[in-house]
């Protein structure tokens, strides 16, 4: 019997880390944000980066996605160049830095664009995630906030130097977690 009862702990312990991990199917991963879906505006900082700042739940351990809602302009042609993303700890360490092309995103109407880290990123408590698209007048990203919070989450500047986002509202970026 306790043969049974110890490998039934070990089952349900079991299920429960590959849950948060997200490896069973029984592992709902979990959208970390600040809006109501709806954007009030949208800016693009030149010289610095989109920030904005989340606390990882209890029950998870890695960030494998982000979204943002936004839109490129400039030239039909996207830039031959890549962007950062940056998660970094609330201090502006950086944990992880990562490359995507300009031309993930499209020229027109704001909408949301999920990009999967290349390997997940272990961040416990508080996080930062950080846009830098070095922006410019013929090359950048359109970021959208919402303004249906307020504004205590969103940032620009550097990751070591943040100063409060100047929209009124929280950038529409979002963290994917399990």
């Amino acid at each position: 019997m306790r043969a049974v009862t110890t490998t039934v702990c070990w089952l349900a312990i079991s299920v429960l880390i590959a849950s948060c991990l997200g490896v069973s199917g029984g592992g709902v991963p979990q959208v970390l944000m600040y809006d109501d879906n709806l954007a009030d505006g949208k800016r693009s900082i030149a010289g610095a980066s989109e920030i904005i700042e989340f606390t990882m739940p209890s029950d998870c351990s890695e960030v494998y996605a982000v979204q943002l809602h936004g839109s490129r302009y400039g030239y039909p042609q996207p830039p031959d160049e890549d962007f950062t993303i940056t998660i970094a700890s609330k201090d502006g360490t950086p944990i992880h830095t990562e490359l995507v092309p300009y031309g993930t995103f499209e020229r027109g109407p704001e909408t949301w664009v999920e990009m999967k880290l290349q390997k997940p990123v272990k961040v416990s408590g508080t996080f930062l995630v950080a846009f830098n698209f070095n922006a410019w007048q013929t090359k950048g990203i359109y970021v959208s906030y919402d303004s249906s919070q307020g504004c205590l989450h969103s940032y620009q500047g550097s990751i070591r130097n943040k100063q409060p986002a100047e929209t009124g509202g929280e950038w529409m970026i979002r963290a994917l977690v399990r």
